[in-house]
């Protein structure tokens, strides 16, 4: 939403303007919570894809909009990005390297269990096995 209102400020788009208050916001988000929305904001700040205005101490209803700098190609959000990207990478890895390990285990397990099997029992039989002619 914010790249959607946002207005160039250079010939290569990397930095977009949002002059926007929070009544805009919440039209435009469908969040109605102030609060989730500044959270919201605080964390994209936190990750490098825009900048947070100063804070202003006054409040009153002459005060100006606030304006926010969009810069979703920023160094700290490409780093970012790439880090994620890196741990998924490592994650699907491991994952792969325990579905492998299983697999042999269950190999092995199988492979014993047909090896052991008796042929007969270890037990004596109760009676001599001519019995019946008898």
């Amino acid at each position: 939403m914010l790249l959607e209102l946002g207005e160039k400020v250079d010939a290569f788009g990397e930095k977009l303007v949002v002059k926007a208050a929070y009544r805009t916001l919440v039209r435009y988000s469908g969040v109605q919570s102030h609060n989730a929305i500044r959270k919201g904001l605080v964390e994209l700040n936190e990750v490098g894809f825009m900048v947070l205005p100063p804070a202003t101490v006054r409040r009153s209803p002459d005060r100006r909009t606030a304006t926010y700098f969009v810069t979703p190609n920023s160094d700290i959000l490409v780093e970012l990005a790439h880090s994620v990207a890196h741990k998924m990478q490592e994650i699907e890895a491991e994952i792969e390297l325990r579905r492998r390990q299983r697999k042999e285990r269950l190999q092995l397990r199988r492979g014993s269990q047909i090896e052991r099997r008796p042929h007969c029992t270890k037990y004596k039989h109760l009676y001599s096995r001519n019995t019946v002619v008898q």
